[in-house]
């Protein structure tokens, strides 16, 4: 069967938007996440850090919501079946307690989840503009993590991609 220029197009628009699509589900975890730790933040510069970590958070979905709209798909609304197999892992472990326990979590969430899983999910698979609002979305998820870091008392570089 012969593809035309037109069908390829569209079948990449697909493809774009699925990506997009789970991307955008590993944003609705991570604010989730970040709700839990709010919860669980007793200090009230922590809450503050961290609710200022979720807005950012909130902003990049908005932000890849609208591209997947422009695109002319539907954005998701909620994690994945496999974010909410994870969310109820979670709650089986023991709830952090201490300021270094809720960052720590923070960073795993950032650094693992936030960058290292989403760029495996929409790595070489996006149009020149959708890759562009990603990579700005990761770059901020990198200054996440070196916050998180600096809160930790970690002068680490900031990981790879």
């Amino acid at each position: 069967m012969v593809t035309t220029t037109e069908g390829r197009a569209n079948m990449d628009k697909t493809k774009t938007i699925k990506h997009l699509n789970e991307f955008l589900q590993g944003r609705y975890m991570g604010i989730r996440q970040y709700e839990h730790l709010i919860h669980q933040a007793g200090d009230e510069a922590l809450k503050d850090f961290l609710q200022h970590l979720q807005a950012s958070t909130k902003d990049q979905a908005a932000r890849v919501a609208k591209r997947i709209q422009d695109l002319g798909g539907q954005a998701a609304n909620d994690i994945s079946i496999a974010g909410r197999v994870e969310e109820w892992m979670s709650q089986l472990r023991r709830e952090p307690r201490t300021t270094e326990e809720i960052l720590s979590q923070a960073y795993q969430g950032e650094h693992k989840y936030g960058i290292h899983v989403s760029h495996d999910i929409v790595e070489g698979e996006l149009d020149a503009e959708s890759a562009k609002l990603i990579d700005e979305i990761l770059d901020e998820d990198h200054r996440h993590v070196e916050q998180i870091q600096e809160r930790l008392g970690k002068r680490q570089p900031a990981p790879s991609r």
